[in-house]
């Protein structure tokens, strides 16, 4: 993978564990999103599915 576009995937891992860690909940609309949330760091017990 490309340099340029690795460095832009990493920072929006960076944002989404930022995100993570100071959301109170996280809602997703399908148990396939939660899993993948939980996956890249979410705490589980922050998430919920609709």
């Amino acid at each position: 993978m490309p340099y340029f576009r690795q460095q832009w995937i990493q920072l929006f891992y960076t944002f989404s564990h930022c995100a993570y860690d100071s959301a109170d909940r996280v809602t997703a609309l399908f148990k396939r999103a939660n899993n993948i949330q939980a996956d890249l760091g979410c705490d589980p017990a922050k998430l919920r599915v609709i």
